[in-house]
């Protein structure tokens, strides 16, 4: 008689390696498919959006590859979120420079033509998402939310976080409407702001969470 395997409910260290691997080399894709827009057009771009954009390449490279060397020792949970934490800020804020950098050319080609100025409404704009994805994310790893049961607490926080960003999504295309004459001309500079504030949903939450997970002396 053949008896049936079942798995462990834990994930084993070998399993978390694999996963962190393959969430890095994503992470790293995107990355450098974010810069490969910036470096068609570096000659036109600022020299600081150059040179911010040169940095933050810098620094997704070092995380890939601390990542990769990091993946063949112990991973903790405190230590795998901290690593995709800062990957994840990169991002957001490659794809917050990126944005400008295409308005910036859409300007200089005669393409868009408005009176707002678009950095530091962008700016402006990610700051206050910023401080509402904080609000948010405490919200969501309150200890109240964890001492639910555990299918409830992950469906009730999956739901306010779809929401969430569902109303920040259509906000921000509302004030797209509002603030620009031609929202159209702006229309694919703006979507990689809106991609940048996304992209700063999960890391806030990561961060929040790790805060409160050290707090209790947790790996």
């Amino acid at each position: 008689m053949k008896t049936v395997k079942t798995k462990s409910g834990h994930t084993t260290q070998e399993e978390m390696q694999k996963k962190f691997r393959f969430v890095t080399v994503a992470f790293c894709i995107i990355s450098l498919f974010i810069s490969l827009i910036n470096i068609q057009s570096i000659t036109i771009l600022p020299s600081w959006l150059n040179i911010s954009l040169i940095i933050l390449l810098i620094c997704s490279i070092a995380l890939f590859g601390y990542g990769l060397f990091f993946s063949r020792k112990y991973i903790s949970w405190v230590k795998g979120g901290l690593h995709f934490f800062f990957f994840l800020l990169v991002i957001s804020f490659q794809l917050l420079l990126t944005s400008n950098g295409m308005y910036t050319i859409g300007v200089r080609e005669g393409q868009i033509v408005e009176e707002v100025n678009f950095s530091q409404l962008t700016l402006l704009l990610y700051l206050a998402s910023a401080v509402i994805l904080l609000v948010l994310s405490l919200f969501i790893s309150s200890p109240k939310l964890r001492r639910m049961d555990g299918y409830k607490a992950y469906v009730t926080g999956t739901i306010l976080a779809v929401v969430m960003i569902a109303i920040i999504f259509i906000a921000l295309n509302v004030i797209r409407g509002t603030f620009f004459t031609h929202p159209d001309k702006v229309k694919e500079s703006y979507e990689f702001f809106i991609g940048s504030v996304l992209a700063l949903f999960p890391a806030t939450a990561l961060g929040v969470s790790i805060i409160r997970v050290k707090k209790h002396g947790i790996e």
